[in-house]
């Protein structure tokens, strides 16, 4: 192997790791910004112009090699990469300044709880007129919020040691429970079809209906564009939270007969259903895990299914390149992945249905 392709691995995989950990910063940080019935909108609005982005990607991209060649492409790649490192680190400062607004407040009443137990304990006069104006004073910040509890939870854990934080870390490793690790299997099943998609989409569709690459591109770019759908959907999610185990199922469902239709039937509509599936688990990855685990808890269980994620799409990629038909191996693959997330989410379906009846809890 020469220079040429190694050098291409090694900066796709740092532009995937970077873009992995971005995902994972923001999916963990939406729980802080949004409300449980808010989540299926503002995750449906945020995937939707990344899978925008993604479906413009595709079908420019080809063409704009063609005219730009190879370092038009990476003085673009560069200029966008900048562009969103500058939005994180602004909304990473306007988080900081929130949060010392926060803990500020928090101070403050803690402030006058204080002073209101010393005075009664004490039996000592207190004027109403100088509480109340205490209270009022702080009434009147703008802003006060507090996310998730985020700075109650930062002063207690600033007194813990480096050990006990990796302790508890590896304790809420343990403690998932057997739901998370079905969902996670499922979530992952669709994620590794999608990275199968992205690689080798375009290729098998130029092999297997003798495509050229351009055209090939054009058809695989209809799927994203599915997702102008997202706020609609995000929104019916929001309506019907109790029933997320019952769309993300949906979504694995119609994923798997997407790739049927891809392989057998017609390119065009296998990529119109997957870009429906790819819709819909979009707007209910977020809001199903935060009902299951909660929204101050996402960080680890996002980092481990994207972790998932990761190594199981470059297995699924290095074992097609070992096959002499690789491009029809990787896809038949992925149909069986289909069919075991689904069976998955099926099995998570029916536990969660059998968990609420047992507590009595209304899911309808």
């Amino acid at each position: 192997m020469d220079g040429e392709p190694i050098t291409f691995y090694i900066s796709r995989v740092g532009m995937l790791m970077f873009n992995q950990t971005s995902l994972i910063m923001a999916n963990s940080h939406m729980g802080t910004i949004f409300e449980q019935n808010e989540l299926g909108l503002s995750t449906a609005v945020i995937q939707c112009l990344g899978i925008i982005g993604t479906g413009v990607n595709m079908y420019f991209a080809p063409v704009f090699y063609e005219k730009y060649g190879l370092m038009g492409n990476f003085i673009l790649s560069l200029f966008l990469l900048v562009l969103g490192l500058f939005f994180l680190a602004y909304n990473l400062i306007q988080s900081i300044k929130k949060e010392k607004e926060n803990e500020q407040m928090f101070l403050m009443e803690m402030g006058i709880i204080k002073r209101q137990e010393s005075y009664q304990n004490n039996n000592q006069y207190h004027e109403d007129e100088e509480l109340q104006s205490e209270e009022s004073a702080y009434k009147i910040i703008p802003n006060r919020r507090y996310y998730n509890s985020g700075i109650q939870q930062s002063m207690v854990s600033s007194k813990y040691s480096t050990k006990q934080e990796y302790k508890e870390i590896y304790n809420s490793f343990i403690n998932l429970g057997a739901n998370y690790w079905i969902l996670a299997f499922s979530i992952v099943s669709f994620q590794v079809i999608y990275s199968i998609i992205d690689m080798q989409g375009n290729s098998f569709v130029e092999y297997k209906w003798n495509f050229t690459p351009k055209q090939a591109s054009q058809v695989e770019s209809v799927f994203p564009f599915v997702s102008l759908l997202l706020p609609i959907i995000g929104k019916m999610i929001d309506k019907f939270s109790n029933q997320s185990d019952y769309i993300t199922t949906f979504s694995l469902f119609i994923t798997t007969i997407s790739l049927i239709f891809i392989i057998e039937i017609d390119p065009l509509y296998g990529f119109l259903l997957f870009g429906v599936g790819n819709t819909v688990k979009s707007a209910v990855y977020i809001p199903i895990l935060s009902l299951t685990l909660g929204t101050q808890n996402m960080g680890v269980p996002l980092s481990i299914i994207k972790s998932l994620t990761d190594l199981f799409s470059f297995i699924a990629i290095f074992i097609s390149t070992l096959t002499v038909n690789s491009k029809v191996f990787i896809m038949e693959t992925a149909v069986i992945i289909g069919i075991l997330g689904t069976l998955a989410g099926i099995w998570l379906t029916i536990k969660l249905r059998k968990k609420s009846f047992k507590l009595g809890l209304d899911l309808k």
